[in-house]
């Protein structure tokens, strides 16, 4: 499956001010991240249009970004609840970490019992990530993604796949 070029990183949630600045809901690992992505993308019937942040900050848990393009409120307005993208390259990532987007409906084989489903879903509650995998038949179950049960993930080739260790009881 090909990669998209453009991934979410952020939901417009309001406006901020009168000069066009508007807040952010982050959907980067971090609002430190998000600030410092040198262009931030609005999808207008299916394009991608480039928004060049002239400021940003952190606020409250959000960012407050004023952009080149944005200059009133009334432009501002009418964003509200849109996604802005980030190009995949822009977006800082360590080794042997993946975007979610990547895994997402990846094969997921547990050690012992062998394939046990597919990543359905990545939740974040308390800000620990949980993956949830969907049996065959439909119902689904959850692994905190901690070193302990997740194994290896591989997002591209013949061998992308997620291998994790499963303890009794996990799948009920």
């Amino acid at each position: 499956m090909a990669k998209s070029n453009y991934l979410e990183a952020a939901r417009v949630t309001g406006t901020h001010g009168v000069k066009g600045m508007v807040r952010l809901d982050c959907m980067t690992d971090t609002p430190e991240v998000l600030c410092e992505i040198p262009v931030l993308y609005r999808r207008i019937k299916g394009e991608f249009v480039p928004l060049h942040p002239e400021r940003s900050s952190i606020y409250k848990g959000a960012v407050l970004a004023a952009f080149r393009e944005i200059t009133s409120l009334d432009d501002a307005i009418p964003m509200k609840g849109q996604i802005l993208y980030a190009a995949r390259e822009d977006i800082p990532i360590s080794d042997g970490d993946h975007f979610v987007c990547d895994m997402i409906g990846l094969t997921v084989t547990d050690d012992v019992r062998g394939v046990v489903g597919v990543l359905d879903d990545v939740i974040t509650p308390a800000g620990r990530q949980v993956y949830v995998i969907k049996k065959e038949d439909g119902s689904t179950f959850m692994i905190p993604a901690v070193p302990e049960f997740i194994l290896d993930i591989v997002t591209e080739g013949d061998d992308a796949g997620i291998t994790v260790h499963l303890i009794d009881g996990m799948m009920d």
